[in-house]
C-alpha cells in the first residue's frame, strides 16, 4: 500500500513561517526560571571551588564538557541511521575527537600533578588546538546539510588530526608557543583566540542561512552555544594568570555553551525526537508532490469521492487553472455519464477494501469534450485517512494512432498504385531540373560577365575622373595675366593641391582595384609626398603617417583628404618660420604627424605639428582664412565630425566621426 504524507500538522505552517515567535521562546521567562536559578547556583558553587583549588575547578569544568561531548557522540552514533540532519551527525561524531584534546589539556594543566608542571605551556597549546578544531568543525558542518556524509572518512581525518597535534606538542615540539612563564600569553595565542572567534561568527551566519533545515528550538540552542563559545574565547585573551577572574569567566562561558549544545542535541532530541530526528519528514508532502509532478500521467488523490490533490498533469488534464480550484470538487464531475457508476463503485471498493483496481478504459469530460483514458487506483493514506490514488493516462493519441493505422492500411494499396505514376513524374521532374540547372549555369556565366564589365566600367570611371582632375591641375599651371600677383599664385597652388588630393582618391581606388573604400595609409603617403614637393621650406620637415590598413568610403575619404591637405599645407607654410627656435626642437626635427585610427565604431583623425603653434584665442569657427573655413565646413557638414583644436608644443587638430 502506498503511504502518502501522514504528518501531524503537515497542513499547517509552523510558527516561524507565519512570522510568529519561535516555539523555543514561548513562555519566556517562565520556562527558563528554573534553569537560570540552577545556573546561578552552579556558578556560585564553581566559584567557591575555584577559590579553594583552581586546578580542581578547572578539572571539574573540563571533565563536564568532555562528558557532554561523549554523551552527544553516543546519542548521535546510535541514532545516525534515523537522524535526517547531517549537520547534527557531523558535530556529534567530531566532538568526541575534540574531547580527546580537551582531555589532554586537562591532564597537563598546572596543579593537576599527573605530568610534570610545564607552567601552562602545554595546556594552552592543547587548548588552542582543540578550539581551532571546534571552530573549523562548526564552520564546515553546514556544508553537509545537503551532501552525503561518510562517517568513516570523517573519523579517519579527525583521528589523524588528533595524532598530528599530539605529536607536534609532545614529540616534535613544533607547535607554536602559546604561554611563556613570567611573560604570559604569546601573541600567537591571543591572535588565535580572535581568529577562532571570527571563524565562529562566520559559522553562525552560515548556520542561520540554513535555518530551514532545523527545528526552531534546535537552531536557537546551537546559535546560543556558539555565541557563548565566542564569549569564552574573548575572555581567554585577557587573563594574566591561570587563576584570575578572566580565566574563571572563560571556563564558565565554556561550560554553559556545552550545556546549550547538550540542549540542542540530547535534551531536545529526547523530548522532541520528531523535530530533531525526523525534521525533514515535514517536507515529505512536498517531496511527494515533486515526485508526482514528474509523472506524465495524471495523479489524483481522492477521498470519499472528493479530489484532495492533483499533480501538474492532472491539472492540465482537468482544465482547471489551479490546484486550489480543483481540490474539493467531486471526481464524478469529470467522468463521462456512462462510466460514472462503474468508477464510483471501484473507487469506494479500493478505499474500503484497500485493494488495487485493475487497469480500465474510461472516458472523461473536459471542456465539453471527451477524452479516452486508462485509469487504475490504489489505496493510500492521506492525512491519516484512507484514500485512493488514481493514476490516469490519456490514450487519445494511442486511439488516434490505432484509427490512423487502419486508415493507413487502406491507403497503402492506393499508395502502391500511385508509386509507378510518381516514379514517372520523378523522372520527368529530374529532366526538368537538369534543364533548369543548365539554364542557371548559363545565367550565372552571364552575371559573372556583367559583373566583370561593371568592374571595368568603374575602373574606367575612376581613371577618367583622375585624368579630368589632372587636366584641371594642368590648366591651373598655365600662366595667365591674372596670376602674376603673389596672391594669385598662392591661390593657384592651393587649388592645384586640393585638386590633387581629390584626384589621388580615384588614383588610389584605380591602383588597388577596390572601388568602394580607400586605403588611407597608401593614400596619405602619396598625398604628403605631393604636398612636400609642391611647397619649399627653408628647414627640413619630417612627415609621419599612422593610418596603415584603415579604410574609408569615398564620401568620407574625399573630405578627409581635403582637410588633411589644408592643414598640412598650413603647417608647411606657417608652422616653422625662420625665427622659430623652440627649445623643444633643439634635438628633434620639425615634424608633421597624421594619424587615423578606428575604435569601437568611431574614427579619430589627428593632424599635428611641433611648430610655432596657434595665436592666443584661436577659434576655428570664427577664422577668416579660406583654408580653415573649408576645413571647418568639411568637418561639420561632410564628416559630421567633432573638431578639437589644441596648441601645446605645436598645433593639433582632432576630428572624431562615427563609422
Amino acid at each position: 500500500m502506498t503511504v502518502a504524507p501522514d504528518i501531524p500538522g503537515s497542513e499547517h505552517e509552523d510558527a516561524q513561517s507565519r512570522g510568529g515567535r519561535p516555539e523555543s521562546f514561548k513562555g519566556y521567562p517562565e520556562r527558563y526560571i528554573v534553569p537560570i536559578l540552577l545556573g546561578i547556583l552552579v556558578t556560585a558553587f564553581l566559584y567557591l571551588v575555584s577559590q579553594y583549588n583552581f586546578a580542581l575547578y578547572h578539572t571539574t569544568v573540563e571533565f563536564t564538557t568532555i562528558a557532554i561531548s561523549l554523551a552527544i557522540f553516543l546519542l548521535v552514533w546510535n541514532s545516525r541511521k534515523i537522524i535526517d540532519n547531517n549537520y547534527l551527525i557531523f558535530i556529534g561524531v567530531t566532538f568526541v575527537f575534540i574531547a580527546i584534546l580537551d582531555f589532554l589539556h586537562t591532564l597537563v594543566y598546572q596543579g593537576v600533578g599527573i605530568f610534570p608542571d610545564s607552567g601552562g605551556a602545554l595546556s594552552t597549546r592543547f587548548w588552542i588546538a582543540a578550539r581551532y578544531m571546534q571552530a573549523i568543525t562548526l564552520l564546515a558542518a553546514p556544508l553537509f546539510i545537503r551532501r552525503n556524509l561518510r562517517l568513516d572518512l570523517v573519523a579517519i581525518v579527525y583521528l589523524l588530526a588528533d595524532i598530528i597535534i599530539v605529536a607536534s606538542i609532545f614529540i616534535f615540539n613544533i607547535f607554536p608557543a602559546t604561554y611563556i612563564g613570567g611573560i604570559g600569553l604569546t601573541p600567537f595565542k591571543i591572535v588565535s583566540e580572535y581568529v577562532i572567534s571570527l571563524i565562529l561568527i562566520v559559522a553562525i551566519v552560515i548556520l542561520y542561512r540554513n535555518r530551514a533545515s532545523f527545528d526552531g528550538q534546535v537552531l536557537n540552542n546551537l546559535i546560543i552555544a556558539i555565541f557563548l563559545t565566542i564569549a569564552a574565547e574573548f575572555t581567554f585573551t585577557e587573563y594574566a594568570s591561570f587563576t584570575d577572574i578572566f580565566s574563571l569567566l572563560g571556563h564558565v562561558f565554556r561550560l554553559v555553551s556545552y550545556y546549550f549544545f547538550y540542549r540542542a542535541i540530547i535534551e531536545v532530541g529526547q523530548k522532541k525526537p520528531y523535530n530533531l530526528l525526523y525534521r525533514n519528514l515535514t517536507e515529505s508532502e512536498k517531496k511527494y508532490r515533486a515526485l508526482s509532478d514528474l509523472s506524465p500521467d495524471a495523479i489524483l488523490v481522492v477521498q470519499d469521492g472528493i479530489i484532495r490533490y492533483a499533480n501538474e498533469s492532472g491539472l492540465r488534464m482537468s482544465g482547471v487553472p489551479s490546484l486550489e480550484k480543483l481540490v474539493g470538487r467531486k471526481l464524478q464531475d469529470f467522468v463521462h455519464g456512462d462510466d460514472q457508476e462503474f468508477s464510483t463503485t471501484r473507487i469506494e471498493a479500493v478505499q474500503n477494501d484497500q485493494e488495487i483496481a485493475p487497469l480500465r478504459e474510461l472516458r472523461i469530460s473536459v471542456g465539453g469534450g471527451i477524452i479516452p483514458v486508462e485509469a487504475t487506483g490504489g489505496p493510500i493514506t492521506w492525512v491519516g485517512k484512507n484514500a485512493v490514488q488514481v493514476v490516469i493516462r490519456d490514450i487519445t493519441q494511442r486511439k488516434q494512432a490505432a484509427d490512423e493505422l487502419v486508415l493507413k492500411n487502406r491507403l497503402l494499396n492506393s499508395a502502391n498504385e500511385d508509386l509507378n505514376r510518381l516514379n514517372r513524374e520523378l523522372i520527368a521532374a529530374h529532366l526538368a531540373l537538369q534543364q533548369n540547372l543548365e539554364a542557371l549555369t548559363l545565367r550565372e556565366e552571364e552575371l559573372s560577365k556583367a559583373l566583370a564589365e561593371k568592374e571595368v566600367l568603374l575602373s574606367e570611371v575612376h581613371h577618367r575622373v583622375k585624368n579630368n582632375l589632372t587636366a584641371f591641375i594642368s590648366l591651373l599651371s598655365l600662366e595667365g595675366s591674372t596670376e602674376d600677383t603673389p596672391a594669385g599664385k598662392i591661390l593657384k597652388q592651393d587649388l592645384q593641391n586640393r585638386a590633387r588630393s581629390m584626384a589621388l582618391i580615384h588614383e588610389t581606388l584605380y591602383r588597388t582595384h577596390s572601388y568602394n573604400e580607400v586605403d588611407m595609409g597608401i593614400y596619405l603617403e602619396t598625398l604628403l609626398e605631393q604636398i612636400a614637393c609642391s611647397l619649399s621650406t627653408t628647414r627640413p620637415v619630417k612627415t609621419i603617417i599612422h593610418a596603415h590598413g584603415v579604410m574609408l568610403d569615398i564620401p568620407r575619404a574625399t573630405p578627409a583628404g581635403l582637410i588633411i591637405n589644408e592643414l598640412v599645407t598650413n603647417s608647411f607654410k606657417y608652422a616653422f618660420p625662420d625665427s622659430f627656435n623652440s627649445p623643444v626642437l633643439e634635438n628633434d626635427p620639425h615634424a608633421i604627424t597624421i594619424a587615423l585610427t578606428r575604435n569601437a565604431g568611431e574614427y579619430l583623425l589627428t593632424v599635428q605639428d611641433n611648430g610655432v603653434g596657434l595665436p592666443p584665442g584661436f577659434d576655428i569657427t570664427k577664422t577668416k582664412t579660406l583654408g580653415l573655413k573649408l576645413v571647418n565646413f568639411l568637418a561639420k557638414h561632410q564628416l559630421q565630425a567633432k573638431v578639437e583644436v589644441a596648441s601645446r608644443n605645436g598645433t593639433e587638430f582632432a576630428f572624431r566621426f562615427k563609422e
